[in-house]
């Protein structure tokens, strides 16, 4: 007996072919969904969010069009055997396959994006793959079930069932690029003009044990963005705070956030169970803005206006205020000055500004920032390996054939922060502030290279593997977009990359800035298998990716003896140390094949000869040379000696410059040749920093404060080289074996002509010449001071647990 018109389990190809077509659209709607939900997750910039899915829907449908033709195939094939056990075993069998396809094409392993995956890091990426799992059944049996046979009767319709769907995918993907597609000829540009957090305020109520003050607060416990600490006004309830803002009539907006620092609900929990804070927010007596968080489970920023922040007029008066409710909303005055208040708040001016086009006269600028990446191991540095002329960074090699390189560049810091924040501001760490975790805000009030690029029209992107570098340490400031992690991880270069080589293609017909900030050589050290197979095969695969970095705490304590010489071989035996050394040159030569990546995709899109690129490093790794492993604790040059290579339009061709300056100055650099300049700089210190023209003097600083010296750590250390003279100064140092400080401090001098790997400390036969450097490093450090901007005062713990995650802390 022949079955229905209408039923599913007709034989016919073309019902078959229809439900393939709305398996489709289902599996390119769930698909977009992940997308999206995976793009907002990394850096909540819904504009790049929908850029990149409205660029990949195309290669997205392809996919799914595939997966529903088998699985259309499949269905017909099981229709046709009849009704028998063999007919249902078949079924299964096909709607297992249909399950098994449907979760790896919304997961996004049928792609070849690492970017586009879910992954399992992260207990929020855990639970996603699993809902993925279950989204990927439910379809499959949404297909194969005989329940929903009329529903799949309907679909399938040869009329409207193959239509539909298709014109459904259609409309989308073309929506998708009139909205997202492109970038229109003007952007929003934003600028903090005031801060407000460490400003003066009128106290109109406040607790009696807890005043309004600056501080810093952290709403979640762990590193999260949404709940990352900021700089804050700290309010204890009941606070009332008022404050006349800045500047005239002109139309501001009052951005930051409401929260509640996560130590309340630790510690005051029990007290105030049931109670809630409210936050209000009103502007010349109207109120704006108003939030209420129960005590127990906010662990993130509300955030003004949705975080868009509150229009508002400059010279109007602002007032801010806590309370705590009971549970019955009633206003209960707390024994505790809990802390609350907003964070980050500060005005911002905003305007629309056209996008410039660029050309050969005025080019594109793309920086690309290789973390902890030491010069002495570069091929372009003269670096070879075993056999000869095994090269670990080919393509940094070609790039300075056509362009200029600096043979004696320095780094500002021997860490990531205040160096990758001196590249930006032009400034040393010492004025922007910029040192450790309890100091790791970039000051809004600075300028910076994106922020002058942007005024000169440059559309400006940037993305991040570091988790240091992100917005909420406030490094996105003059970014349009900003692509950084946001659950506290290093990203490789594999997941950071193909995201920023789709934007250049949208973003060629303007003139634009990309900086990279790729991690490849930072611990713990996993190159690719093609650089491990060059440069460590003989690594066996069981040594444990993050034992270096436990290996660099226990040389800390135990890599000398007391009186300072070194036990490094009986820490990390020496079989180890090489495969280590090994590992890094694999790591090194990984972060040369991305840049590969980088100007091969500036080659494709016909932008390399009218794009200037720039590359560096934010600072070195010390790999045992002076007895430590990682970075950070000390100043030799292995540390502060960085590569630094530019070449583009009206940079000179395969040259070399061998005065040492401080790579500090790649920020003003490109700003000028972007036709900008970075604010807030002298006019000396723009031409001291103009790296094309460099000063004669050869004078540089650098600096750390997680330093070690003697056996004692967490110290600062100061360190300046004039040209081949170089200082290091401990103010706090003591001898070995001792700990009381005569407030003398310690120093150690280095002849980089005679000794240039810092062996031979010639501090004790040549006092007048330490004491003469040691006047010029006080001297020039005390006109830093003068200038300093603070960004902070004590760290949280979310940031100590990312600097313990990567190294800089220990366990």
């Amino acid at each position: 007996m022949k079955a229905p018109a209408s039923s599913p389990a007709r034989s016919e190809p073309e019902s078959s072919i229809a439900l393939g077509a709305w398996l489709a659209l289902f599996l390119v709607l769930g698909r977009s969904a992940v997308l999206l939900a995976l793009e907002l997750g990394h850096h909540g910039n819904r504009e790049l969010a929908g850029l990149r899915l409205a660029h990949g829907f195309w290669p997205l449908l392809a996919v799914a069009g595939g997966v529903a033709l088998a699985a259309g195939l499949g269905l017909w094939i099981a229709t046709r055997s009849g009704s028998g056990s063999l007919s249902r075993s078949l079924r299964a069998l096909v709607a297992l396959a249909l399950a098994a396809a449907a979760f790896l094409f919304l997961s996004g392993r049928l792609e070849g994006d690492p970017s586009r995956r879910i992954g399992t890091q992260t207990p929020l990426g855990s639970k996603a793959l699993a809902l993925t799992a279950v989204c990927a059944l439910a379809l499959a049996l949404f297909f194969f079930t005989t329940r929903l046979r009329s529903l799949r009767a309907w679909l399938a319709d040869a009329r409207r069932g193959g239509l539909v769907p298709l014109v459904l995918l259609v409309l989308l993907a073309t929506g998708l690029r009139v909205a997202y597609g492109g970038l229109g000829a003007t952007m929003e540009v934003r600028r903090v003009e005031h801060e407000l957090c460490g400003e003066k305020w009128e106290a109109l109520r406040a607790h009696p044990e807890g005043a309004a003050a600056p501080g810093i607060l952290c709403p979640a416990a762990e590193y999260r963005a949404d709940g990352a600490a900021r700089t804050t006004l700290v309010l204890p309830p009941p606070a009332l705070v008022r404050r006349v803002l800045p500047g005239s009539d002109e139309l501001l907006w009052l951005v930051g956030g409401a929260g509640i620092d996560h130590s309340v609900s630790t510690d005051a929990l029990e007290r105030y169970r049931g109670h809630s804070l409210r936050f209000r927010v009103h502007v010349n007596g109207a109120r704006v803005f108003e939030a209420s968080l129960p005590i127990q489970g906010s662990p993130a920023w509300v955030e003004l206006g949705g975080g868009e922040g509150l229009e508002l007029r400059g010279n109007s008066e602002l007032e801010l205020e806590t309370v705590l409710l009971d549970a019955r909303g009633q206003e209960v005055q707390p024994a505790d000055p809990l802390r609350v208040g907003f964070g980050g708040l500060a005005l911002e001016r905003r305007e629309r500004r056209a996008r410039a086009r660029a050309s050969e006269q005025h080019p594109n600028i793309v920086l690309v920032l290789i973390d902890t990446l030491r010069a002495d191991r570069t091929s372009a540095y003269g670096y070879e390996r075993a056999p000869a002329g095994t090269r670990t960074t080919p393509h940094l090699e070609a790039l300075a054939a056509r362009g200029l390189l600096f043979e004696e560049a320095c780094s500002t810091a021997s860490w990531t922060w205040p160096s990758t924040a001196s590249i930006l501001t032009g400034l040393q760490p010492e004025e922007h502030g910029v040192q450790d975790g309890a100091s790791s805000f970039l000051p809004r009030q600075l300028d910076t290279l994106a922020e002058a690029l942007q005024r000169a029209g440059f559309t400006t992107a940037a993305w991040s593997g570091s988790p240091l570098i992100v917005p909420a340490k406030d490094f996105d400031q003059g970014f349009e977009f900003f692509d950084a992690s946001r659950e506290g991880r290093v990203r490789r270069s594999n997941v950071v990359l193909p995201g920023a080589l789709e934007w250049l293609a949208v973003a060629r017909e303007w003139r634009f800035f990309l900086y990279l900030h790729l991690m490849e050589p930072h611990m713990p050290y996993v190159p690719l298998p093609e650089g491990r197979a060059l440069f460590a095969a003989d690594v066996p695969h069981s040594f444990p990716a993050r034992k270096p970095m436990d290996d660099s705490w226990e040389l800390l304590q135990a890599g000398f003896s007391e009186s300072g010489e070194r036990r490094t071989e009986s820490v990390v035996p020496p079989e180890e140390q090489r495969w280590i050394r090994d590992l890094y040159d694999g790591c090194v030569w990984s972060a040369d094949h991305y840049l590969g990546q980088v100007l091969a995709r500036l080659d494709e899109l016909g932008l390399s000869a009218n794009t200037i690129v720039a590359v560096t490093s934010d600072h070195g790794e010390e790999l045992f040379d002076h007895g430590l492993l990682t970075h950070s604790s000390t100043l030799h040059r292995e540390l502060v000696r960085v590569p630094l290579v530019l070449a583009g339009p009206g940079i000179p061709r395969a040259e070399r410059v061998s005065t040492v300056l401080s790579n500090a100055g790649l920020g003003p650099t490109l700003a000028r040749l972007g036709g900008s300049s970075i604010a807030g700089l002298t006019e000396s210190a723009q031409a001291s920093l103009d790296l094309l023209r460099p000063s004669a003097e050869g004078t540089v600083l650098f600096s750390t404060q997680q330093g070690w010296w003697n056996g004692v750590h967490r110290q600062p250390l100061f360190g300046l080289r004039k040209d081949q003279s170089v200082l290091h100064f401990a103010p706090q140092g003591t001898p070995w074996g001792k700990r009381t400080k005569d407030g003398k401090g310690e120093m150690r001098l280095y002849d980089l002509a005679l000794d240039p790997d810092e062996q031979t400390d010639l501090a004790s036969l040549e006092p007048a010449r330490a004491q003469a450097l040691l006047d010029e490093l006080l001297l020039r450090l005390a006109g830093f001071e003068e200038r300093r901007v603070e960004t902070g005062g004590v760290v949280d713990e979310g940031t100590l647990d990312l600097l313990r995650e990567l190294g800089y802390v220990g366990k």
